[in-house]
């Protein structure tokens, strides 16, 4: 009976705010003698309205420790959703190849300012990683072999491999 009579008071809007469904427009709010109190809708705990639990600009219906937890929940859907991911990829190589070359006469400017500290970088390098280093070196040879005396011959001989 109550739908029939919406109907007819209502007639021609079936949904939304027109039918008359529509959310309260009165947010959850008290006076304590504390001062005012304000209830997030997602814990439904009441906390002192002021900037230390509420942010207007994220809204007022989630206190503040609830949205920190809704974004983080929502940027790690972000992270895992394969085609959000390939996207931010792909943005991520158009931007490198726009600004790569600008970025490489940048770290060359600097390399040609500061030779001392990049000298000094690759020596504690080679140290920290000096068995690493050799047995790299000895794959190489051992793979390379046949032409590494090739080109030994060729030098000894004068020709220039």
């Amino acid at each position: 009976m109550i739908e029939q009579e919406r109907a007819v008071y209502r007639r021609g809007y079936e949904n939304g705010y027109k039918a008359g469904v529509r959310a309260s427009s009165h947010a959850a709010v008290r006076w304590t003698p504390d001062g005012y109190e304000m209830r997030c809708s997602l814990c439904r705990e009441w906390w002192p309205l002021d900037a230390d639990h509420w942010q207007p600009r994220h809204g007022m219906r989630r206190c503040l420790s609830c949205q920190r937890a809704y974004k983080a929940a929502k940027m790690a859907g972000y992270r895992e959703d394969a085609a959000v991911r390939e996207a931010r990829l792909e943005r991520s190589r158009l931007a490198y190849r726009i600004d790569a070359p600008r970025q490489r006469a940048r770290l060359r400017a600097w390399r040609a300012a500061n030779r001392e500290k990049v000298a000094e970088y690759n020596r504690r390098y080679r140290e920290r990683h000096a068995e690493r280093l050799r047995a790299k070196t000895r794959a190489y040879y051992a793979e390379c072999r046949p032409v590494i005396l090739a080109k030994k011959r060729a030098a000894y001989a004068g020709e220039v491999a």
